[in-house]
């Protein structure tokens, strides 16, 4: 059974699903073998699949997947951060400023992307324009027995389109125990890309709305995930990672 749950205020919004597929060979912007949603099976989700995915008050905060409005501190530092200063001295300003409230909320900011409109994923290996797709992430690089300690990122979406926080299931925990993988094994992409190549239609991505001025926070070391913004306008994105409370 998943660990990883959507928070019910965004279980309840408009979710769609999909299948995945692994891509054979290099296409387009994407790396060799990347697993990418399936656009042309999206639907939307129904009633009994999305009380599947609804946490629980029994879901832990570290696997739960949320969509919130930002703390006002880290949203203004993001906004003044991203509209830039015509000098050195007031771009440090702006990033001390921005670490600075991310600090104050139990966090640390990781970087910012701006993503161009109709993108199926965004995720672009850094110094490269390579996209690997859906991924699962190893920021804290803890074993599987650890690994629900693992902080959740936090992605405060600037606009001015929408974006699709997009995660998989199983989650990585899930899916490594389906392997036989040991309980000391710092699991990833390589269980995640095993899993789709045994039981892709065991797989679904749920896509997530995230408007402009929303955030999402999602335990990414535990699942398969990637944003998009097919369907909308480029939007810039800001990314914390921190050991969040739940929402609600």
């Amino acid at each position: 059974m998943n660990v990883v749950r959507l928070a019910p205020g965004c279980a309840d919004r408009d979710l769609l699903v999909s299948q995945v597929y692994r891509l054979s060979g290099a296409v387009g912007d994407c790396e060799v073998g990347a697993i990418l949603p399936d656009a042309s099976t999206r639907r939307p989700v129904e009633h009994g699949d999305r009380e599947s995915y609804r946490a629980t008050t029994a879901t832990p905060s570290p696997a739960l997947v949320e969509v919130i409005r930002p703390p006002a501190p880290m949203l203004n530092a993001a906004t003044h951060h991203h509209r830039g200063q015509s000098t050195a001295k007031g771009r440090r300003r702006a990033r001390e400023s921005l670490a600075g409230a991310a600090l104050d909320h139990g966090a640390e900011f990781l970087f910012a992307h701006s993503s161009p409109a109709d993108g199926l994923t965004s995720t672009v290996y850094p110094g490269t324009t390579l996209r690997p797709g859906l991924h699962v992430d190893n920021r804290d690089n803890k074993p599987l027995r650890t690994r629900l300690r693992s902080r959740r990122r936090m992605g405060l979406n600037l606009g001015p389109g929408s974006r699709w926080l997009l995660v998989c299931f199983p989650d990585i925990l899930t899916i490594a125990q389906t392997l036989g993988r040991d309980q000391d094994r710092v699991p990833g992409n390589d269980e995640f890309g095993e899993f789709v190549d045994s039981r892709r239609h065991d797989v679904t991505c749920v896509w997530i709305p995230v408007q402009p001025g929303e955030a999402y926070v999602a335990p990414t070391d535990l699942v398969g995930h990637d944003g998009g913004t097919l369907g909308s306008q480029e939007s810039t994105i800001y990314f914390f990672l921190g050991s969040w409370a739940r929402a609600a």
